[in-house]
């Protein structure tokens, strides 16, 4: 199944404010593992609690604005809500459905069973606004672009999104924590961090740690080098 769904790139579009690093860019767009996916209705979601731990990996104090009702009556529910993440804002909407409340043999609707559900229906729609203002970060970018056949998405089991996930780019080893290593390594062997991005691989200029087409282990070995023949270092 795998191999008939296209290798799909990651956005990476920039686009989002100069208060989010490249590195920081590329971390939100990182697919998750598949058991921090749920299906509701056959369609696959990211779990609530795993965007909020991707979020936190890059501004520990991100905030959620307190959702503003725009829309409640006619069966629907709309609020409006924002996500500040390192300076940089983004809105969307959430909605929810009002159930009805059938009347009893009387005739009568009760109020409280309809406050009720209106209350719920604010609830869905609040829950709602975290996922959909975090999409526009790019988390979970590739739920969107999920593989169709007669106008409907094929992602509809576990073992689907299992095989889907396999087709999307991972995660550069410097941003899932060996950059620290590397950074650590490299202030041990008392290298210039300005000078490594520009020697790191000889004939290419680096943006950023995460452009190096390196392993982890090259790059570890190259600072021994750089270390061992500082003649070689442009200063």
């Amino acid at each position: 199944m795998g191999a008939s769904i296209p290798k799909i790139a990651a956005p990476h579009t920039g686009e989002y404010s100069m208060s989010l690093t490249e590195d920081q860019v590329k971390l939100l767009e990182v697919p998750f593992p598949i058991d921090d996916h749920e299906f509701v209705t056959s369609n696959p979601y990211l779990k609530k609690a795993a965007i909020r731990r991707r979020l936190s990996q890059i501004d520990s104090g991100w905030q959620l604005s307190p959702p503003e009702i725009l829309r409640g009556k006619r069966g629907v529910v709309i609020v409006r809500g924002s996500l500040t993440l390192c300076g940089v804002t983004r809105a969307d909407i959430g909605t929810g459905i009002i159930r009805q409340v059938n009347p009893d043999a009387n005739g009568v609707i009760s109020d409280y069973d309809q406050n009720r559900n209106v209350v719920q229906a604010v609830k869905t729609a609040a829950s709602d606004i975290l996922p959909r203002c975090a999409f526009q970060f790019g988390v979970g970018w590739y739920l969107k672009e999920l593989p169709r056949a007669n106008n409907k998405h094929t992602i509809t089991t576990r073992a689907a999104l299992v095989d889907y996930l396999k087709t999307l780019p991972s995660a550069h080893w410097a941003i899932n924590g060996a950059g620290t290593r590397f950074s650590a390594l490299r202030a041990q062997l008392g290298l210039d961090s300005e000078v490594v991005r520009l020697q790191l691989e000889p004939g290419r200029v680096l943006r950023s740690l995460t452009d190096t087409t390196l392993t982890e282990t090259d790059a570890l070995f190259r600072l021994f080098q750089l270390a061992s023949n500082p003649t070689s270092i442009i200063s």
